[in-house]
């Protein structure tokens, strides 16, 4: 970057010059830090350099390998080790480079949450699998934000920086680790994150640049080639040992790549700081207990034994004053232009006008969401971005480099309780980036209780307004069964059968951040069989309900929620308004006469309004998390033929996991509010526990009458409550739960349950 005409760089040489009595002596000790790499137990790295600074050392230069790169890269560029600790701890960063957190979906292009718990995609023209599991979307563009306007600051120059810095990669293809001391700081630091299989690869100078730990985790030989200091601190916080034993991939895969180095002795130029540390290489929901374990080895050790080896700063307060004038100097992170590679110019011209923001707009925010909106694309493998300071407008110039996605994606997952309402859930996806990228995508599920068949073909048009054009068939099915133990053995007869079948077209376009606006028009079928007493016989035969007619829709959607099942950060909010057409057709029983058949047909016209919103905030340092949950229903809909007909049709209020896998008949109406109150706290690093409390409001309720179903404007406030114990696991969260529905046949429901049990999308759920 040719920065040396800016006006910036300029006031920072003169703010330098003006600081210059404030430097430090040149008789004082040369102290060089290295960093090295350990994943998240790097975190104790900004437990290390707090303490050192508490203690009055100044640091002349950093080396650093990953995740040390990392800390070292923002240290070097004017971060306090403050300003770091409270990145890290936060949920944003996790979210950023943990595997079990994926952030918030983006609602345009992921859509509606499934039960997937494995996502595996394939090329049609190579065959071989996807290499990275973590996508680092949201990593890279972090580091564009955080430490683009410093890079902006010296010309590519390392030395420039507040920190004189290095960071180490590792170029495969010549087995040899590699030196970054100018350049891309962004990139470089990525490049010396990508441990194998789990970050992609940085590609410099046509070959792969992996996570610089493969071949010098502890840079000693670089601090003392490129800087030569007087002292050197070590802060070492590899793993001992590979964890052959581990049931766990990223664990394995550590041990098969990593190779920890212990051949370093101290000297009385070297210093080692080795903290035991209870975090695992990947062990990100630990931070802030492995950043105070860094911090009080550190203390301890510097006091007991080093501090008389240093010249200590008063205060560092000539180091501070420069900081503070390094920082000052830095240009706001603004961008101007953007520009896409890696695709072929047929594919390019997709963006062209998607990318071609006016500059009377905040261009900075609509690129940096176009950005993201594209490295979700399914059709998108990858996304590297990166900056060029551009003098004539004095903003970045934004670049993309873009690598295609496998063709084909196949996802299996589904719900395993402890009782028979489980399912399995496979779909297989096929994309095509083409003149207008297409996307054919089949889903189903089968179980007990539920089984769904899903098929879509979706086309995208990537404008300055984009928008996506979805056909859609649909089918699912709902069995609610009640035991009955006989002499021999357990039957669940089926009590009641809820059926759709749907066709239609679909126009949806993001609306706002994080927020989808669509319209839809199907066609809608749908059949129930229900009986009208409870303890029927199983020779009885059901009454049957049909519906056939029209659907028009608009729908509103926000998600900012951190998990589909057990959100415990973000928030989300629905809003559906239908128009439904069509005959409804009717055999059942008649209510004076138990042997006598009626048969009703009618033209039905309704509407239906619902609203739904989740809010959650976390206190304690994320340990405790309160949410609070809100639904809505109002329709002008009239009573179908028999009490159990009209309640399948209702709405139905199912906050809590278990109330899904129940017909709960206290929960339905046409009409009602409910409201409920959520405590989820972590007992220990992946153990959590879940308390809920929601209130169900029908306006007015349904109950069955002597001559068939009624309204019933009087009906009292219902209640229900759980308890859930819950970790995670590689095949989704596992949970043990009990829940309490006040006024229900079995109020009391208890299970074991792993997976999700997340339903497709229809007209009437």
């Amino acid at each position: 970057m040719q920065r040396s005409q800016t006006i910036h760089h300029w006031a920072f040489l003169l703010l330098a010059i003006m600081a210059a009595p404030l430097l430090r002596a040149q008789d004082s000790l040369k102290v060089g830090v290295i960093l090295s790499g350990g994943g998240a137990r790097g975190a104790a790295h900004v437990g290390f350099l707090k303490a050192l600074e508490e203690c009055g050392v100044e640091v002349d230069c950093i080396v650093g390998t990953s995740i040390g790169a990392l800390v070292g890269g923002y240290y070097a560029a004017g971060w306090t080790p403050d300003e770091m600790e409270q990145a890290l701890i936060s949920g944003e960063f996790r979210g950023r480079i943990s595997p079990d957190d994926e952030g918030a979906r983006n609602l345009y292009k992921n859509g509606h949450a499934n039960p997937a718990v494995v996502d595996v995609r394939f090329s049609n023209g190579s065959g071989w699998v996807k290499s990275n599991i973590k996508d680092s979307f949201e990593l890279d563009w972090s580091l564009l934000e955080e430490l683009g306007p410093a890079s902006g600051l010296i010309d590519e120059d390392f030395d420039q920086l507040l920190i004189p810095f290095r960071c180490i990669g590792s170029d495969v293809v010549n087995a040899k680790d590699t030196v970054f001391a100018n350049g891309d700081l962004m990139k470089s630091i990525r490049a010396s994150m990508a441990f194998p299989f789990y970050l992609s690869p940085v590609w410099m100078d046509g070959n792969p640049i992996y996570d610089g730990g493969l071949f010098n985790n502890l840079p000693i030989d670089v601090m003392q080639r490129e800087f030569d200091p007087d002292v050197i601190l070590v802060s070492d916080v590899q793993s001992e040992m590979p964890d052959f034993s581990s049931n766990d991939l990223l664990s394995q895969m550590e041990a098969l790549i990593s190779h920890p180095q212990s051949d370093h002795v101290e000297t009385d130029s070297i210093v080692i700081f080795k903290p035991i540390l209870k975090s695992k290489t990947f062990g990100f929901d630990q931070f802030e207990s492995t950043i105070n374990d860094g911090y009080i080895f550190s203390i301890k050790m510097l006091k007991n034994n080093i501090l008389n080896k240093i010249d200590l700063s008063e205060n560092l307060s000539e180091f501070k004053s420069r900081r503070n004038l390094f920082r000052a100097a830095l240009v706001p992170f603004e961008l101007g232009s953007c520009q896409v590679t890696g695709l072929t110019q047929e594919q390019n011209r997709l963006f062209e006008r998607f990318f071609d923001v006016p500059f009377d707009t905040d261009r900075t925010l609509i690129l940096s969401k176009n950005a993201a909106l594209l490295a979700s694309d399914d059709y998108i493998g990858s996304v590297l971005p990166t900056l060029r300071w551009d003098d004539s407008t004095n903003v970045f110039d934004l670049n993309l480099e873009i690598d295609l996605d496998r063709e084909l994606r196949i996802e299996v997952g589904g719900s395993a309780p402890s009782n028979q309402n489980g399912f399995v859930f496979a779909g297989l996806t096929y994309h095509r980036f083409s003149k207008v990228p297409t996307k054919l995508r089949g889903s189903a599920a089968f179980g007990n209780l539920y089984n769904a068949g899903d098929l879509k073909l979706q086309f995208d048009f990537y404008q300055k307004l984009p928008f996506t054009v979805e056909v859609f068939a649909r089918a699912q099915r709902l069995e609610y069964s009640r035991s009955l133990t006989t002499f021999f053995h357990e039957l669940r007869p089926t009590f009641m059968t809820m059926e759709d079948q749907e066709w239609g077209a679909r126009l949806f376009a993001p609306a706002g951040q994080d927020g989808v606006l669509s319209g839809q028009l199907a066609q809608l079928k749908t059949t129930d069989q229900s009986y009208q007493e409870w303890l029927f016989e199983l020779s009885d035969t059901a009454d049957i309900q049909r519906f056939n007619g029209l659907n028009a829709e608009l729908n509103w959607q926000f998600d900012r929620l951190d998990d589909p099942q057990f959100p415990r950060s973000g928030s989300g909010a629905t809003i559906r308004l239908q128009r439904q057409i069509g005959m409804s057709e009717a055999v059942f029983r008649s209510p004076d006469d138990p042997t006598v058949w009626d048969e009703r047909n009618r033209q039905l016209t309704f509407f239906r309004l619902r609203a739904e919103g989740q809010w959650w905030t976390a206190i304690m340092n994320e340990k405790l998390a309160l949410g609070l949950h809100g639904q809505v229903a109002f329709s002008d809909e009239l009573l179908r033929s028999t009490y159990r007909a009209s309640l399948a049709q209702a709405m139905a209020y199912q906050p809590m996991l278990g109330s899904k896998a129940l017909f709960l008949e206290s929960f339905r109406a046409f009409n009602f509010v409910g409201a409920g109150a959520i405590v989820d706290a972590q007992l220990m690093s992946n153990v959590f526990i879940r308390g809920e409390l929601h209130a169900f409001q029908a306006l007015p309720g349904i109950y069955s009458a002597n001559k068939g179903p009624g309204f019933r404007t009087s009906t009292p406030t219902r209640w229900m409550s759980g308890v859930r114990l819950r970790t995670n696991s590689p095949m989704g969260p596992v949970s043990l739960g009990i829940e309490y529905f006040e006024r229900e046949r079995d109020p009391w429901f208890f299970e074991l349950h792993m997976g999700y049990r997340l339903f497709q999308n229809s007209v009437r759920r």
